[in-house]
């Protein structure tokens, strides 16, 4: 699988969205912590069997470092393979093609 800067706890997400988006966040993800959890990817770990590659920016609006620090620790606890590019703030047209690269050869690998 291949993750392109996604938002990988649904508790960190839901805390930290603009008010303006309340009513949004509830109906997508639930206002309930029970509901969060059960589409967190963070909660899903002990189901997942397949390697996987994770990008982030180290500066993507909307999407806190937690996010992948936390995915990053819940990978390797559970044994997923995976590999993460962690990708300059400003990234420009050679690092957004050296994550395209990275992620071809991470599909050639495990497909």
């Amino acid at each position: 699988g291949v993750n392109i800067g996604g938002r990988a706890d649904m508790e960190i997400f839901y805390r930290h969205q603009d008010s303006g988006y309340v009513g949004f966040r509830d109906r997508w993800i639930g206002s309930t912590k029970a509901a969060r959890n059960a589409i967190s990817p963070l909660k899903q770990m002990s189901q997942l069997r397949v390697p996987t590659f994770h990008t982030y920016s180290k500066d993507e609006p909307g999407i806190r470092p937690e996010h992948a620090k936390r995915l990053q620790r819940a990978l390797k606890k559970h044994g997923v393979p995976h590999e993460f590019f962690l990708e300059a703030a400003d990234a420009e047209n050679d690092v957004v093609h050296e994550r395209y690269r990275r992620i071809e050869a991470f599909l050639a690998e495990h497909l």
